[in-house]
């Protein structure tokens, strides 16, 4: 440890010998050098300053050393499972909490932060915030001048409510006790109150709040929404499903989600505006799921998945066709594809989507398909044994709609992904090599890329299983891509493709095609014979994509 900071916590340990100015120096110092690092947090806690700042809690009265004390045990509990145990240990949280009646806001917001800070650490919670006088104290605070204020407690009252759903049994009270208590002292009242007036951030902690009340309860659901005639409360959520923070869209969707759950949606909203309410909730859910696995888990852990199956069976199309949007997102996680969607038997749902009357939902539906049949997904099998090949082949047909060829080919190429013999077989069965080669010259880039990615495919094996085979002979077929004297030299042809990607994948499939096996080196010499080799030495030597020259070095290296 450095100098500065051995002297910092000599004068701390000694400060009744000490300046207050020098005392309040030496606190902001530690507080500046621990923000954001661990090492230095241990370092402190091994010295033994925690239970001084905590003294300096109980005994000392000047505000401004006070506010940094309160930060700075908040500090050593943030992102510090260590420094979150030993802050309760220490019996900082009832000096923290008495803090939060003092006249300085400046004072109440630094203890309302760190206690904030301390409900992360879901292991070691704090009572109080379960007590009638720890509550009604909350509740107050929701109506304080300061925003931030507003906010952090207001995201107390939702982590003590998160807690006790996430550790069903260790309190004296069950979920929804506390969602009536905490509503009988006023405190969904004044969220409400906060949502509707305040923006950004703590718009959020409110939508985040009242999420969590109103889950799985009727009574608070219902109070949400008849707490005013002109149902401002629910038109504000709606509202909020476009705003632009991903965060704020995801919990106003699943606040809808909670008000349609309990069959609270008022008779003034006809089954139009509920569809549309729906489909938005679906559509917003849909879209922060895409990308987001924080936004996945948070589905998975609302219970929300079955309804979005329920919703693939809807009347209404559009209803259809968002749910499946939702379920595409979804199954872009590989721990939900094994999990939660897989207990679902959501792939049967959206197999049945494949033969849907609207375009729109056929479309979602084989985009869906794309990331069900993938080589880890549980459910590949079950799709193929419900015809799921037949029907992806169907929509390749060149007067099939462009999206719906383009996803269905996409899903024949992941469903051959590391694919054994026998899937292989049943695709080419169904595909042929007629209707491949139909693809690989169709006039879409997209297209083309997807049929070579099927070829490529076609032609791969790792060391459990080598090429597949129409007849289940397995070099056969690669021998059988190999004689075809239109499918060899289509190949050839996208060596030299403005696109990157199908000239990378045109390597790859020549690379597949030499692939160690009994018939390599016939094949071998057929392909330097018709050129391939001097095409893959030229692409090295000339290519401007690094991609397609690292796939070209790998082919030298099989044809030598």
């Amino acid at each position: 440890m450095d100098e500065k900071s051995l002297s910092a916590i000599e004068l701390l340990k000694n400060r009744q010998n000490n300046s207050l100015e020098s005392v309040i120096a030496a606190s902001k110092y530690i507080k500046n050098i621990i923000i954001g690092n661990s090492k230095k947090k241990k370092q402190f806690l091994e010295q033994g300053l925690l239970p001084i700042f905590v003294d300096i809690l109980q005994k000392d009265k000047d505000e401004t050393l006070l506010i940094q004390a309160a930060s700075v045990i908040g500090s050593f509990a943030c992102r510090l499972d260590e420094g979150s145990k030993k802050v309760f240990e220490s019996n900082a949280v009832p000096a923290l909490v008495t803090l939060l009646s003092h006249r300085n806001p400046k004072l109440v917001e630094s203890a309302a932060r760190s206690l904030k800070i301390l409900l992360l650490y879901y292991n070691h919670p704090t009572t109080f915030i379960y007590e009638d006088d720890g509550i009604k104290l909350l509740v107050t605070l929701c109506k304080h001048p300061l925003e931030s204020i507003n906010e952090i407690s207001v995201t107390i009252l939702a982590r003590a409510c998160e807690s006790l759903i996430r550790n069903p049994g260790k309190f004296d009270m069950t979920i929804t006790q506390y969602q009536a208590k905490v509503h009988r002292f006023g405190g969904l009242d004044s969220i409400i109150s906060i949502l509707l007036s305040s923006k950004s951030k703590v718009q959020e902690a409110c939508l985040y709040a009242i999420e969590l009340f109103t889950r799985d309860n009727k009574e608070l659901s219902s109070y949400l929404i008849t707490r005013s005639p002109d149902n401002i409360e629910l038109r504000t959520i709606i509202q909020l499903t476009k705003d632009n923070s991903p965060r704020t869209q995801l919990l106003a969707a699943t606040c809808i989600c909670n008000l349609y759950q309990t069959k609270v949606l008022p008779d003034s909203y006809d089954s139009s505006s509920s569809e549309k309410l729906q489909e938005n909730a679906l559509s917003a859910i849909a879209v922060l799921c895409s990308m987001r696995d924080d936004s996945r888990r948070q589905v998975a852990d609302l219970k929300l998945i079955p309804n979005i199956v329920s919703f693939l069976q809807s009347n209404n199309q559009a209803i259809r066709a968002a749910a499946c949007r939702c379920a595409r997102s979804l199954s872009r996680s590989i721990k939900h594809l094994r999990t939660s969607l897989y207990d679902s038997s959501i792939s049967l749902s959206v197999l049945k989507l494949l033969d849907d009357p609207s375009l729109d939902v056929r479309i979602s539906a084989t985009a869906t398909m794309c990331n069900l049949v993938l080589d880890f997904s549980p459910m590949k099998q079950t799709a193929i044994d419900n015809g799921v090949v037949k029907k992806l082949v169907e929509f390749t047909d060149e007067k099939v709609e462009y999206l719906l060829r383009l996803n269905s080919i996409w899903a024949l190429k992941n469903l051959l992904y590391l694919a054994d013999t026998p899937i292989k077989v049943t695709v080419l069965k169904e595909l042929t090599y007629e209707r491949l080669l139909t693809l690989l010259k169709d006039p879409k880039t997209p297209i083309v890329e997807q049929a070579l990615s099927i070829l490529r495919n076609l032609a791969y094996k790792d060391n459990s299983d080598l090429t597949t085979c129409e007849a289940s002979n397995q070099e056969k077929h690669r021998n059988t891509i190999m004689s075809s004297m239109i499918i060899i030299p289509k190949i050839g042809d996208y060596f030299n493709h403005r696109n990157n990607e199908i000239r990378n994948i045109a390597i790859w499939c020549i690379t597949n095609l030499l692939e160690n096996d009994n018939g390599t080196q016939a094949r071998l010499l057929k392909l330097k014979e018709l050129g391939f080799y001097e095409k893959i030495v030229t692409a090295l030597a000339n290519d401007q994509n690094e991609e397609v020259k690292s796939r070209a070095k790998e082919a030298i290296i099989r044809f030598n």
